[in-house]
């Protein structure tokens, strides 16, 4: 009894110990690493440490697969490069790698939801998966009661747990201890703490797009909704993956006509069925530049306005940082590793 009193005792002091730790918000992709660290002071946010390699060479989706001790050793590099000492890590694995499901069912409490949800029952009954269960790491999250129909939609996102141990695996390869995993889409909703005046009671959405992440997540009273948007392996080629760029004017004009009608439809179908409007989307992307992009989708998205996702405009970032960051034309593609930044336990 003692031993087992003793054990719960360590338990919660080594809960405490992590709570009181910082994290390396640690961002891997298929051609790159980034870091980054920040330091929090009430609600004044401070970018303390950013680092990134990238990995050359004609950069596939399973390169990460294929080449993990290489990215091992990219990120060992980045964080002796950048003196970091924080050994806990928040990491990200992609959202091409999850499914993703906004399933109604019939009104639960939330009692009756956590039942549901412990003895896997619900997810059985609603969600037709490839593999087993248990293979999977699930979330799950409410995203609205319809009392008249007495129906709820939630939104359920599994994870296989291969995919989290590659990263966990590169993680610790490095020399971290990986405490926070979070599919990427949450990393860039974690970013948005980041920016000032920006309020969940109107809805918000955040696009990422480029060779290997695409989707929409729209945010509404801290309820996220997340659709992924089809870009075919030929578009890919013509456009997105720059080591093979070959599109004409016309060809990406084209391709982004298909991109925004698939959000378009998306953000309409969100609208009609929880009676608000969507009036700006933040896009982010791992692209080099952007800036054709976001001219595209602002042309064949009418009515809503299209910003580039700026994760340090309302943040302190030191001289020296800041000279590192801007060398980089596309300044969204730190947006994740920042959201994994915040994520203090």
């Amino acid at each position: 009894m003692h031993r087992k009193l003793f054990n719960q005792i360590k338990d919660w002091l080594s809960k405490i110990i992590v709570q009181q730790e910082d994290v390396v918000g640690v961002d891997i992709m298929p051609g790159y690493i980034r870091i980054a660290e920040l330091d929090q002071q009430k609600n004044n946010w401070t970018l303390t440490r950013v680092g990134y390699r990238y990995v050359e060479g004609q950069i596939e989706t399973d390169d990460l697969e294929e080449n993990p001790d290489n990215y091992a050793d990219k990120l060992q590099q980045v964080l002796r490069t950048n003196k970091i000492t924080t050994t806990n890590a928040a990491i990200s694995i992609p959202v091409s790698s999850a499914i993703i499901r906004v399933i109604s069912v019939p009104m639960m409490t939330e009692e009756e939801l956590q039942e549901a949800v412990r003895t896997d029952s619900l997810w059985e009954n609603v969600v037709q998966l490839p593999d087993a269960l248990d293979e999977y790491s699930i979330f799950h999250q409410v995203i609205t009661r319809h009392s008249k129909e007495n129906m709820m939609d939630i939104l359920f996102v599994a994870s296989k747990l291969n995919d989290i141990e590659l990263y966990m695996r590169i993680v610790r390869q490095a020399g971290l201890n990986p405490v926070v995993v979070d599919v990427r889409c949450f990393s860039l909703r974690n970013a948005l703490d980041l920016k000032k005046n920006i309020s969940s009671k109107q809805p918000l959405a955040l696009l990422e797009f480029g060779p290997f992440e695409n989707y929409l997540l729209i945010l509404y009273q801290d309820s996220p909704f997340i659709a992924e948007i089809y870009i075919s392996e030929q578009d890919k080629e013509k456009y997105l993956l720059l080591s093979s760029s070959s599109a004409t004017e016309v060809e990406s004009s084209k391709i982004f006509e298909r991109y925004s009608l698939q959000v378009s439809q998306v953000i309409s179908t969100y609208q009609a069925k929880y009676k608000v409007e969507i009036k700006k989307i933040f896009v982010t992307s791992t692209l080099p530049s952007i800036s054709n992009a976001v001219d595209q989708l602002q042309h064949n998205l009418s009515g809503i306005a299209v910003d580039v996702f700026n994760p340090i405009s309302d943040i302190r970032v030191p001289e020296n940082i800041a000279k590192k960051i801007t060398a980089e034309p596309n300044i969204s593609m730190f947006a994740p590793v920042l959201g994994l930044a915040t994520r203090k336990l």
